[in-house]
């Protein structure tokens, strides 16, 4: 934390993350010393270069409303929340494989149980998931393990149908 005034967080942005996070934009903040304790935030500047050493963009993120148990120099996480379009599609990484060197997942035909390696666009990266932005339509099956071990025209069977 600095600024005894209004209370901020200086926080460091990753060059490759710089364009994820943008002023004006709402944030939560967590305090080291208060485990659970959630704050809300807000992005106030964001340096126009990175640093040529650290190749991160300097940044403050603006307290809305800190209690009096926040105080200058404390420790400080700041995360952005992330809401997804409702028709977003959602996998896991373990549905990954690739084809001509560009990401790829093996799709289901629901009537022969055959599949066929589509070649897809990924999105945001979320914890062990990923955002497929091109190739796929919601309600297609894919197959979510052992995709290193498939081969085209293969027939599978559905977990659903496992005895």
């Amino acid at each position: 934390l600095a600024l005894p005034g209004e209370k901020e967080v200086a926080i460091s942005i990753p060059e490759n993350r710089h364009d994820e996070l943008q002023v004006g934009e709402d944030v939560q903040i967590s305090l080291w010393s208060m485990p659970g304790q959630i704050y809300r935030g807000q992005v106030r500047e964001i340096a126009p270069l990175a640093d040529p050493l650290t190749r991160t963009y300097a940044a403050k993120v603006a307290f809305i409303d800190p209690d009096t148990n926040v105080q200058l120099g404390m420790t400080a996480s700041v995360q952005v929340s992330r809401r997804l379009k409702a028709a977003a599609i959602r996998l896991p990484l373990t549905a990954l494989t690739e084809q001509n060197s560009q990401a790829a997942v093996w799709v289901v035909d629901p009537q022969t149980l055959k599949v066929t390696r589509h070649t897809v666009q990924l999105g945001e990266f979320h914890g062990d998931q990923v955002i497929i932005a091109n190739g796929l339509v919601s309600g297609q099956r894919v197959v979510v393990a052992g995709v290193h071990k498939l081969y085209p025209e293969q027939q599978v069977r559905l977990l659903d149908d496992a005895p």
